[in-house]
């Protein structure tokens, strides 16, 4: 273990009293050990970052800060310069490079990667520590790769410090950075230095979304029952339209940003964030908000201060400010927009007016909760679904909570507010769910790529050990965590196994018969299924049968009724706990009555009838079994039904303790009427006409309950469990062995990686120098070397035009070479953009002669099915063509519909090929 010469009382650096989490995470670093924090948004999670900073410095070594994104990357420069000082901290994004070779280094996750493959010595020799700021971005699909590479390839002299929004499986990762890396240490928290409270808004205003008390665990009654009771009043259902009505889904809109924005000026909870999942949405929602509001959402000062920014900002960036007219009279009321879609310096400027509190409400992508620190005291989400690669998304609790996390300014606010905006689609509990469900675990996104290939083999691996590289994976180490479990899962199960086949043994019942009688529960079970099926659809056609009886039936007919309202021969026919079925006796739990009376009530046809055990009932329809005919010899004669109404009549008068509206008992009168009654008129005769298939199937499942009976497995006190115990390790042992698993698992990667080597082979990249029974030894060619000295997307396809290019540089002016990057490495354009600038003649034919070697190389990628976008976007090429011959910025800007903010990207992408340049190999940029 190595400790620190100097011994820094990191402490004293800052003015507040540290948390526990923190206190101990430093304690770790100062032990040289790798630290892993996970914490909620807002917690402090940066002082770790700055005291591992403050212990490099003191150690005469360099730290790194990287970051996922360019924009974060920027800030943390901007915010290590302020506590550190200017002349110690640079900044690498690609984009971007200020002092490179700074005490502090902020950077982009890729950048470093790609200085590992460069140089990992110096790395070793100079670099105290590397910080990986919002680690949780190893879940990210387009980012994984490179934060799981970053990370393995990461030389062991470095202390790794990994900062997370909070994980469900960070032990996890902690384990696989102790094992790829050094020891690591955890350190965790889940509680939030201010308080959130979450909060609902429709039509009628902002509501609680939680109960105040937080005893009740239960997820429906924890709801707000004010909000589920008024939201269910606005979103029922018509029945028989099956549609919402007009009126009923008004309410269900969101409401206003003008009108929420007023409530929350009005309750004080300005600033705030409001989340819109699109860069249009973002700018219709503020033009709104500017519209509608009748005053400024700052203060008197605060509009001087404003004012006098605003000018500064002219002054500066005259030409960007005339771009951003509109914007900047929605700024002079306290409003603004954050989105990818801006340049860069107007992004800036709005971020540093928001964190000094003169922007009130911004209207931002879910970008700006990617670690942005511009915290307010209030975060609103307008929706729960944001449109994805797979079309619409529901938001993931995750991405919901960092949102939410940015509300709740430490130091200045007490309490922070979550407010989520009604929409038709969004339900209370769906939010609830968001609120209090556990964030998503983070899994392994990585994928082997051309230039991972690349770098190891020109290092000199072997293929043994490019494999070997793939296997320190974090997805490879999760399925050695989940064999390691289930190894030990089914050495439990089979212990007990053999103690339930001794048992069997003890009783002599041999391993068949337990098959056996497996097999029949699984048959009992398929059977039963059909016999409820069956005995259903019978019940039914008898219904049928008795509402159309009843439509002709007179007074005086026999029925047939049950005894209790809610019974059914569904219910009469049930299982008892040996298993064994008892099926419905036709003459039991149902009497014969005779019809007195009719009526209606409400929606239902009630019936006043007199059954055999002398009482007077009132029944509906589904109460009645059956029903005999008008001319049946057993119906009542009308002096009789008069006689029994007469009598009904009167004992309700005179006995009104044990009568009501649906039952009396009768009289002695009543009672001698059914002595003279025949038996034959207790006969269900039409009930007994059983469907021959019901029959049938009866008789099944009663064959196989005795089959079951007769099985000495069945006598056995604890069948249930030794079944149990069978089923499981049965399964355990179809499954395949956890090692095939992990083995299978690592030929999916290595297959992958053979379809990177095959393809780089046919595209001569690499060439074959050696072969044996188990492997293939290759050796990096000129273009593959001109392919890793290249840092950008799909390196190959950038490699081969700048090769193409540079055996004929001298020809084309920098105008030329300038589009035809642009056009290999641009964004997709969508196919309604407007783009009126054109690309010169000698862009479009080099284009043209590109485009043969652009369809080979997709051809062969996707020949050997391999994941990564080549592109061709000639569109670029007249906007950067233009661009390099000096074009005024607003002449560029009017002359497409493109987002400034994309064309800027872009360019700046260009930019950084373009100062690769001279630092390429001059034998394969020039041959």
């Amino acid at each position: 273990m190595f400790i620190l010469v100097v011994e820094v009382k990191v402490e004293e650096y800052f003015s507040f009293q540290l948390d526990d989490f923190q206190q101990a995470a430093i304690e770790s670093l100062r032990r040289r050990e790798n630290v892993l924090v996970a914490a909620p948004t807002g917690s402090g999670k940066t002082v770790i970052a700055e005291a591992a900073i403050y212990l490099a410095l003191a150690a005469g070594k360099r730290i790194f800060y990287t970051t996922p994104l360019k924009a974060l990357s920027n800030q943390k420069f901007r915010d290590c310069q302020r506590v550190f000082g200017v002349s110690r901290v640079g900044l690498l994004t690609g984009d971007v490079t200020i002092q490179r070779d700074a005490d502090i280094l902020v950077l982009t996750t890729e950048i470093y990667r790609n200085m590992l493959y460069a140089d990992t010595t110096s790395i070793s020799d100079s670099v105290f520590a590397v910080v990986f700021d919002e680690f949780h971005f190893m879940n990210d699909p387009e980012r994984g790769t490179v934060w799981e590479e970053a990370i393995i390839a990461s030389p062991k002299e470095v202390i790794l410090v990994a900062l997370s929004a909070t994980m469900s499986n960070a032990a996890q990762l902690k384990d696989w950075l102790s094992n790829v890396h050094r020891k690591t240490s955890l350190h965790e928290t889940h509680v939030r230095p201010v308080p959130l409270h979450f909060q609902f808004c429709n039509h009628k205003g902002l509501h609680d979304l939680l109960h105040t008390s937080k005893k009740d665990e239960n997820a429906c009654s924890a709801l707000s029952k004010t909000l589920l009771f008024d939201y269910k009043q606005h979103y029922q259902v018509d029945k028989n339209k099956r549609r919402r009505n007009r009126s009923t889904l008004r309410s269900l809109q969101s409401p206003s940003v003008g009108f929420l924005v007023r409530i929350l000026f009005r309750r004080k909870m300005l600033p705030c964030i409001l989340f819109v999942f699109s860069r249009a949405g973002c700018d219709r929602a503020a033009e709104e908000l500017g519209d509608k509001l009748r005053s400024h959402l700052v203060t008197k000062r605060e509009q001087q201060v404003l004012q006098s920014r605003i000018f500064q900002f002219i002054d500066h960036f005259p030409e960007i400010a005339a771009q951003q007219e509109d914007r900047l009279k929605l700024l002079q009321l306290g409003i603004s927009v954050h989105h990818a879609g801006l340049l860069p310096v107007w992004k800036n400027f709005v971020e540093e007016l928001f964190i000094e509190g003169l922007i009130k409400v911004i209207f931002a992508t879910e970008t700006l909760a990617a670690g942005m620190n511009m915290p307010a005291r209030t975060t609103v989400i307008s929706a729960l679904f944001k449109r994805g690669d797979n079309g619409m998304e529901r938001l993931s609790t995750s991405s919901f909570q960092q949102m939410a996390g940015r509300a709740g300014r430490r130091g200045k606010d007490s309490q922070g507010f979550c407010v989520v905006l009604q929409s038709p689609d969004t339900h209370p509990k769906h939010v609830f769910q968001l609120v209090t469900g556990n964030v998503e675990a983070i899994t392994s996104k990585f994928l082997p790529t051309y230039g991972l290939v690349l770098n190891l083999l020109q290092d000199g691996k072997s293929p043994q050990q490019v494999k070997d590289f793939l296997g320190k994976s974090f997805g490879n180490f999760l399925f050695a965590y989940e064999r390691k479990r289930q190894e030990q899962e089914k050495e439990n199960e089979l212990q007990k196994y053999n103690s339930a086949m001794k048992t069997l043994t003890e009783n002599n019942i041999v391993l068949e018969e337990w098959k056996r009688y497996r097999r029949l529960q699984q048959k009992l079970k398929m059977e039963r299924r059909t016999l409820r099926y069956l005995t259903k659809q019978w019940i039914e056609m008898q219904r049928q049968l008795v509402e159309e009886c009843l439509l002709y039936a007179n007074v005086g007919v026999v029925l047939w009724i049950d005894d209790d309202s809610s019974s059914n021969i569904l219910e009469n026919m049930h299982y008892e706990q040996n298993e064994t079925m008892i099926v419905e006796d036709v003459d039991k739990e149902r009497q014969v009555a005779w019809l007195l009376k009719s009526y209606p009530f409400k929606d239902n046809e009630l019936y006043l009838c007199f059954t055999e055990r002398n009482h007077f009932r009132v029944v509906t329809c589904s109460q009645i079994l059956a029903v005999s005919p008008n001319d049946s010899p057993f119906v009542l004669q009308p002096d009789r039904i008069e006689y029994l109404m007469e009598e009904y009549n009167k004992q309700r008068q005179q006995d009104k303790v044990t009568c009501d509206n649906t039952f009396c008992i009768g009289t002695e009168r009543t009672a001698s009427m059914l002595v003279n009654i025949p038996k034959e008129c207790y006969l269900l005769e039409n009930m007994k006409e059983r469907d021959p298939k019901l029959l049938s199937q009866r008789r099944k499942v009663l064959h196989i309950l005795t089959q079951l009976e007769q099985s000495p497995v069945h006598h056995l006190k604890n069948r249930k469990e030794l079944l149990r115990l069978y089923d499981k390790v049965n399964k355990w042992l179809k499954k395949k062995s956890p090692e095939e698993c992990y083995d299978d698992q690592m030929t999916k990667s290595w297959d992958y990686v053979q379809s990177l080597l095959k393809t780089l082979n046919t595209l001569s990249f690499i060439e074959n120098i050696r072969f044996t029974t188990e492997e293939t030894w290759y050796r990096v060619t000129a273009l593959g070397r001109l392919c890793v000295a290249i840092r950008g997307e799909n390196e190959v396809w950038l490699s081969i035009v700048l090769g193409y290019l540079g055996g004929q540089v001298q020809t084309y002016e920098p105008h030329h070479l300038i589009g035809v990057v642009a056009t290999v490495i641009g964004d997709p354009i969508r196919e309604d953009a407007v783009i009126n600038w054109e690309a010169s003649s000698i862009t479009l034919t080099l284009l043209e002669q590109l485009q043969v070697y652009y369809d080979q190389v997709v051809s062969i990628q996707n020949q050997h099915g391999i994941v990564c976008f080549t592109r061709m976007e000639p569109g670029w090429s007249g906007i950067a063509e233009t661009w390099a011959k000096e074009a005024n910025w607003s002449r560029l800007v009017s002359g497409t519909s493109l987002d400034e903010g994309d064309i800027c990207r872009n360019l700046r992408r260009v930019l950084d090929i373009l100062r690769q340049i001279p630092r390429l190999p001059a034998k394969q940029w020039l041959s």
